[in-house]
Order: structure tokens, then C-alpha cells, then sequence
């Protein structure tokens, strides 16, 4: 029995975390990337205000839907 409550909780508790996000259909139509740009439209933050943003990342479903004209990047330690 105690196996049976302990299945049904985390059945439950894996449906709760599985839904976190909603999908923004403005950028349903888009491969993969983020909005808006992080260097141009957020709103300078102050001191002791409040102050709240939107990111949306979009990632590809699958490693080919990158350009494969990107720069290398050197990881060094």
C-alpha cells in the first residue's frame, strides 16, 4: 500500500514540475534564439525600485538547426 501512495505523490508531483512555461505564440513561427535583444530593449534597472523584464528563449529541437557559420569559440579551462 505504501508503495501504491508513494507512485500516486510522485505522479502527481512529476505532472505539477512538467508544466512551468507558456508558450508565447508571438514567436511560435521562429527556429530558435532569444527576445527581445538583451543589449537594446530592457529597461535600465535603479536602485531601491522595483523592477521587473521578459526574457524568451527559444531553443533548437535539434543540433543541425544551428548555422554551422557560427565563429569557433576557444574554451580554455
Amino acid at each position: 500500500m505504501k508503495r501504491y501512495l508513494f507512485l500516486a505523490v510522485m505522479a502527481v508531483a512529476g505532472l505539477e514540475a512538467a508544466a512551468q512555461c507558456t508558450p508565447n505564440p508571438l514567436y511560435q513561427d521562429s527556429v530558435f534564439g532569444v527576445w527581445p535583444d538583451t543589449l537594446t530593449d530592457f529597461v535600465s534597472g535603479q536602485v531601491g525600485m522595483f523592477y521587473s523584464d521578459t526574457l524568451n528563449l527559444i531553443v533548437p529541437t535539434n543540433a543541425a538547426d544551428i548555422s554551422p557559420n557560427l565563429p569557433a569559440v576557444a574554451i580554455d579551462s
